[in-house]
């Protein structure tokens, strides 16, 4: 775990190739928070409403779905931020109870899929994933290896395309202060299984494109497979790199990262510094770099359910990679938007 822990309000930023700059912090708690490859750690609470839920589901038992989701109901205003009770809560809603939560009343199609993905044939993904996260029973994978990377996977799919992700991110509020123009190119760095890629592919209209861009093909297989099943013509799925963006230079006006920066934020230098400036090969200029990425907070406010770090080291570091720095939103206490724009002053200059 990567851990750092300031107790100041101002103070003067060094890191390696930086130049010093001076740098007012809002707060004196934990600027940068980058925890283990688990979103959240486990609650007595947390585990007790999974065991109900994959009880419900095993025994097709309303009943204890009801207690399921009556314990998640009191659960989540007091921990678990942004996590993924309330994509849990969706699912047994759903699954459950079709009188109220008919699923095909859900007019985003990535919703209507994500219904389809765990909850098809007899609910076999939702209770496969209930038994990984919480140890509910053992399960014999080939490999640990292979064991840990389909629970990565799952926790991804029902973190990102959570259908009411709404509900604690005001996801579409973010989405207006974007303003993202008719006809936009715009990648999507980071895409997981796709929803902001749909949201940017409203905003753009027939006319833009949005590529989709992830290291994981299972995510992108599914984005490829919702966006033929659907219709959707103008996003097209990228297999992006570690340190570049695998796209060719000026081939973006917007670039979009998503809970991802804490991540660059904290690699390696050399890595760093090649996926940055293969970012800013691939935007045009005066494109934009659009972050959105999740803030320390102050008090008894519930945190973000993972890793977070202080807008203020996202800004000064981009402001060293060439970056000029346009504006933060910042409406929620667990979450910001920062707004840049990637100058070319030379001719070549990327």
């Amino acid at each position: 775990m990567k851990y750092i822990r300031l107790c100041v309000l101002m103070f003067s930023l060094t890191l390696t190739g930086f130049a010093s700059e001076k740098i007012t912090i809002s707060n004196g708690e934990s600027l940068l928070h980058i925890g283990s490859l688990d979103s959240f750690e486990l609650t007595v609470n947390g585990i007790e409403s999974a065991r109900l839920l994959w009880e419900a589901l095993k025994n097709n038992d309303r009943q204890k779905a009801e207690l399921a989701i009556s314990l998640y109901n009191k659960i989540i205003p007091q921990e678990n931020y942004g996590g993924e009770y309330t994509g849990l809560l969706w699912l047994a809603q759903h699954y459950f109870f079709p009188e109220k939560y008919d699923v095909k009343r859900e007019k985003n199609p990535f919703f209507r899929e994500y219904y389809h993905f765990f909850l098809d044939n007899n609910a076999e993904v939702l209770k496969e994933y209930l038994i990984r996260k919480y140890k509910l029973q053992k399960i014999q994978d080939k490999t640990i290896s292979s064991g840990l990377d389909r629970k990565v996977f799952l926790e991804d799919f029902i973190l990102f395309n959570n259908p009411y992700r709404e509900r604690w991110e005001k996801t579409s509020e973010f989405f207006k202060r974007m303003n993202i123009p008719k006809g936009s190119i715009v990648g999507d760095i980071g895409c997981g299984p796709g929803l902001f890629s749909y949201l940017l592919s409203q905003k753009t209209g027939p006319s833009g494109k949005v590529y989709a861009m992830d290291l994981n093909k299972n995510h992108l297989n599914f984005v490829d497979m919702v966006c033929k099943k659907y219709g959707i013509k103008n996003i097209k799925t990228h297999v992006s790199g570690v340190t570049s963006t695998n796209l060719p230079a000026d081939s973006l006006d917007i670039a979009l990262m998503c809970s991802l920066y804490h991540i660059i934020y904290a690699e390696a230098e050399a890595e760093r510094n090649a996926f940055i400036q293969s970012i800013k090969s691939t935007l045009r200029n005066n494109g934009r770099l659009i972050v959105i990425d999740n803030s320390p907070v102050t008090g008894n406010t519930l945190p973000y359910h993972s890793n977070y770090i202080a807008k203020e080291l996202i800004i000064a570091q981009l402001k060293y990679y060439g970056f000029e720095f346009v504006k933060a939103e910042h409406f929620l206490p667990q979450r910001y938007m920062l707004e840049f724009i990637n100058k070319k002053t030379r001719t070549g200059e990327k």
